[in-house]
């Protein structure tokens, strides 16, 4: 798991075997699940100055997602489980 000093996202956290990034937005800790994604993309991330302009440019709107709600900053206990 990643943490960020960001206005917009707490954490990141990739499964490389699902290829499932899971995004907690600020400043409640709401997480997204985004399916599809790449390794270059997370890393990307990753290396993105502002974490929130990389998200809406690159992920948001090109990956499927689904809400998970507010939830710990804790990564999945296995590949596929959500955190």
């Amino acid at each position: 798991m990643q943490r960020f000093t960001s206005s917009a996202i707490k954490a990141a956290h990739y499964q490389r075997a699902g290829r499932r990034l899971y995004v907690w937005f600020q400043p409640d800790g709401v997480l997204y699940e985004y399916r599809g994604v790449s390794a270059r993309v997370y890393a990307g991330l990753i290396a993105a100055d502002s974490k929130g302009t990389y998200v809406n440019a690159h992920i948001r709107e090109d990956y499927p997602f689904t809400k998970l709600g507010a939830r710990p900053l804790k990564p999945p206990d296995r590949p596929g489980a959500a955190p």
